[in-house]
């Protein structure tokens, strides 16, 4: 403080064995200190001056790095970023946790008799119910019933399910998201009995599935989505989905959900993909999840 420098000026370079002095003396004494004090508070005064520049100096690089990274994640809104933890994860199924739909494209091939090589089945029906696929591929308003049922029987064949892997990380992350307590459905436009085989033939569980044979609403509208999230009693924004359909993407989208998509060739170049909050070839990051 200025009231230290002042005083060790007076005592600097004092005698002890110095004689007292008179008032008038000891003014003309401490006369010669003045450019002593004079030095001592502009050397006191730089150093302030210093340290409040390196503060102000530190403090505008933090604010300029800051600004950086905010405008990164700015210009690239689907990389991934670490967030908290979710109160639920609703996962899509075919594309998403399980890979299948090359056993798919097969089984409806082999059903309705209608080529329909993997570029098509990628943009066209990828994400759809199975009643939709068969009136699209067999240019009909609804499905034959016999064609129904017999896709219905292929898809819980040992055949079909021995083909269909879950993607990589998916079981993992089913397990952390349970040791976490955090509740998972599967919002699916595929059949109940199918997706319960997988899970069971993988050795898991779900707390809520979401079926296309529901009488809920399909994708592309929000309604699978909203009905898993009234289900948990949680609002949308604080669930994350997991998609890879453009009409997935849509569906949870629209309901409000926050969207981790799985990058394939479905998706490729979709616009939709900017709204998502990560998209990642499969699920061995978990930070989107907060874990």
């Amino acid at each position: 403080s200025i009231a230290c420098v002042i005083s060790q000026a007076f005592v600097r370079r004092a005698q002890p064995s110095s004689p007292a002095v008179t008032f008038r003396g000891a003014r003309w004494q401490y006369s010669h200190r003045i450019p002593t004090i004079v030095r001592l508070l502009a050397r006191c005064t730089a150093q302030k001056a210093l340290h409040r520049a390196q503060h102000c100096l530190h403090a505008i690089v933090a604010t300029l790095l800051m600004r950086i990274a905010l405008l990164l994640m700015c210009l690239h809104p689907a990389a991934t970023r670490q967030m908290g933890k979710p109160r639920a994860v609703l996962f899509d199924f075919d594309g998403s946790l399980a890979q299948s739909e090359e056993a798919h494209r097969k089984r409806f091939v082999a059903a309705t008799g209608v080529a329909c090589d993997s570029a098509r089945w990628d943009s066209e029906c990828v994400g759809r119910n199975t009643e939709w696929i068969v009136c699209h591929l067999l240019g009909v308003d609804e499905p034959p019933a016999a064609v129904i049922e017999d896709l219905r029987q292929r898809v819980v064949s040992d055949a079909f399910l021995a083909d269909v892997a879950p993607t990589r990380g998916g079981l993992e992350l089913l397990k952390a998201l349970r040791e976490a307590a955090i509740p998972v459905a599967v919002v699916t436009s595929g059949l109940r009995a199918y997706v319960s085989a997988c899970l069971e033939r993988w050795g898991v569980e779900v707390d809520y599935i979401v079926a296309g044979d529901d009488d809920v609403a399909h994708k592309p509208a929000p309604d699978p989505y909203l009905t898993a999230c009234e289900h948990f009693a949680v609002a949308p924004a604080e669930c994350v989905a997991v998609e890879d359909s453009p009409s997935g993407l849509q569906s949870a989208l629209a309901a409000g959900v926050p969207v981790v998509a799985i990058a394939n060739p479905a998706n490729a170049g979709l616009p939709l993909l900017d709204e998502a909050r990560a998209v990642q070839g499969d699920l061995t990051d978990r930070a989107p999840f907060g874990m």
